[in-house]
């Protein structure tokens, strides 16, 4: 097994050492899809027990398993990767590894601290009532200005992928799903359109983008007219691969 460790971490090589293990025996699902992410605890030698999220990726198809070997990084690396450069704005890298079968990539796992959050950005947009709302929205607005502002573009910025934590009166923010990720400095087309996968309607798009605007210290018109325009052509494009495919 190939990995990748945060020096920060000693202890990292003693939980690859269980890490299929403790993954198989994880009842502590965060996420069931393609690929399954679980919670596990470790305890270091001499230490206190840590929580982490491990993200274990299903074997990719055959032409992926070469081009993950010879062509690019697996999608376990780029999480690590890409974790190391947004920084605290993602839960804290740990670790990644990658099986190689027959010179072909197999199995592989990114490991990160596990961000005990209270729910998804996704139940705030769906939900017109939710509690606080306004307040959630404008400092999701923050936050989104604060991963632009640092050259952070998150190609699958949807609902799913942001999560929150309550303090008191404010919010705590993370990305996660981060293996697909462009960066360097945004300009604002391209940071409205990273609004487009959000499937925000056109109440909740405002307050974002009036605050986003607040913070540029612009009128909010201009930015909400792109915001908009981007997030149709998303439906639109989605529309219709759905129907090539016969999901409609």
């Amino acid at each position: 097994m190939k990995c990748l460790k945060n020096q920060k971490y000693p202890f990292a090589q003693a939980l690859l050492d269980e890490l299929e293990a403790r993954f198989s025996a994880s009842q502590h699902i965060i996420f069931a899809a393609r690929n399954d992410t679980r919670m596990i605890e470790f305890t270091p030698k001499g230490g206190e027990p840590i929580k982490l999220a491990v993200k274990s990726f299903r074997v990719p198809h055959l032409l992926n398993r070469f081009v993950y070997r010879f062509i690019r990084a697996s999608k376990a690396k780029r999480s690590y990767l890409h974790s190391v450069k947004i920084g605290d704005l993602t839960p804290e890298a740990v670790a990644c590894c990658e099986q190689f079968k027959n010179g072909l990539l197999g199995k592989s796992y990114y490991i990160c601290h596990y961000f005990d959050f209270d729910f998804e950005i996704k139940e705030v947009l769906t939900d017109a009532d939710y509690q606080n709302r306004d307040d959630i929205l404008r400092q999701f607005a923050d936050f989104t200005y604060q991963l632009h502002e640092k050259g952070i573009y998150h190609k699958d910025y949807s609902s799913k992928n942001i999560l929150v934590k309550c303090s008191d009166s404010d919010y705590e923010f993370k990305i996660v799903d981060v293996n697909r990720m462009n960066f360097g400095e945004l300009n604002i087309a391209k940071r409205m359109q990273n609004f487009s996968r959000l499937a925000l309607d056109d109440a909740t798009m405002t307050i974002i983008i009036q605050r986003y605007a607040e913070i540029l210290g612009v009128e909010h018109s201009p930015l909400l007219e792109q915001a908009m325009a981007a997030r149709d052509t998303f439906r639109s494009r989605r529309k219709r691969l759905r129907k090539i495919r016969g999901k409609d």
